[in-house]
């Protein structure tokens, strides 16, 4: 099997990763960050996990991924904060995106309260 997907070299975390993002012991809300910047246009895979790692006493987190074509967003279901540790929320985003823009990510926080905190992990897949 190659190593070069669709022209696009990968990332570690699996052949045809070629962007990656792990965030451990978070207890606030992360502003817009890149996770790839794409260098053709086509279509691509972002699979997340949501993951509490210390019980809060309330509160919710919520992932959203923007693609790099129109800007537009995809959030995920809200993860409670208040939820036993190891409780995730884990999926996949399908989005089209355009070479020389990027994809990006953040969560928010909201109500969060208590010793909270939780663990986000991101992949990047070509699939055109």
């Amino acid at each position: 099997m190659s190593d070069i997907y669709a022209g696009i070299a990968p990332a570690s975390g699996g052949v045809n990763v070629v962007g990656t993002a792990t965030k451990t012991n978070q207890t606030a809300s992360i502003g817009s960050t890149t996770l790839y910047a794409m260098p053709t246009t086509g279509m691509y895979r972002v699979s997340y996990v949501l993951m509490t790692s210390a019980t809060g006493t309330g509160g919710t987190v919520t992932l959203t991924v923007v693609n790099g074509y129109s800007g537009l967003g995809q959030t995920t279901s809200a993860l409670s904060l208040t939820a036993a540790v190891g409780t995730q929320v884990a999926g996949d985003f399908v989005l089209w995106a355009t070479g020389g823009n990027s994809i990006t990510y953040s969560t928010t926080v909201s109500g969060g309260s208590g010793s909270f905190a939780y663990r986000l992990d991101l992949r990047v897949e070509p699939l055109s």
